[in-house]
């Protein structure tokens, strides 16, 4: 919450005990973990990498309105990268995300992921997947972005349902 410290414990929703950064966060959750991210706005262009489990994802979950935003400048900037498997990324409001990056960048390797409820706008690529397998992207909405979702060189590109997409070059 922006008003915590990454110097708290992060296990309430108070400014004594949350933390401040999705950073500081990620570095921090085990499989099994929730994170719920409280109302307010933060700096993107951070990497979750860790390898969640089937029966034990790691989540991350906007409570309020939760804006994202990159405002790092360069072609491959990102909100949120995944660099790992069984993550749920759900109710974020995701923005001005590169092309190689996107507002949600899925990396080569990275599989069962989901990616849902989410506003996903103003972005170069909304969810960009490279060469990543069976990640769901269900019930988003994407607007005012370059390409709404991206994928390359996926074998199997997982599942896309229930996304409305406005204003947007669907790629995949």
């Amino acid at each position: 919450r922006p008003d915590g410290s990454d110097n708290n414990n992060g296990m309430f929703n108070s400014p004594e005990a949350a933390w401040q950064t999705l950073a500081h966060a990620v570095k921090n959750v085990k499989p099994g973990d929730t994170v719920e991210v409280q109302e307010g706005t933060y700096q993107g262009g951070v990497m979750i990498c860790i390898k969640g489990e089937e029966k034990l994802p790691v989540t991350f979950r906007a409570v309020g309105r939760v804006v994202i935003d990159t405002t790092n400048e360069g072609y491959s900037r990102y909100c949120l990268g995944i660099s790992g498997t069984y993550v749920i990324i759900e109710g974020f409001e995701l923005s001005k995300g590169g092309y190689w990056g996107g507002a949600v960048y899925i990396s080569a390797g990275s599989s069962h992921n989901v990616i849902r409820n989410n506003i996903i706008r103003d972005s170069q690529t909304g969810i960009g997947i490279w060469q990543g397998d069976e990640n769901l992207v269900i019930n988003n909405t994407f607007y005012n972005n370059g390409n709404g979702v991206f994928v390359h060189h996926s074998s199997d590109p997982g599942y896309c349902d229930n996304n409305v997409i406005v204003k947007n070059i669907f790629n995949g």
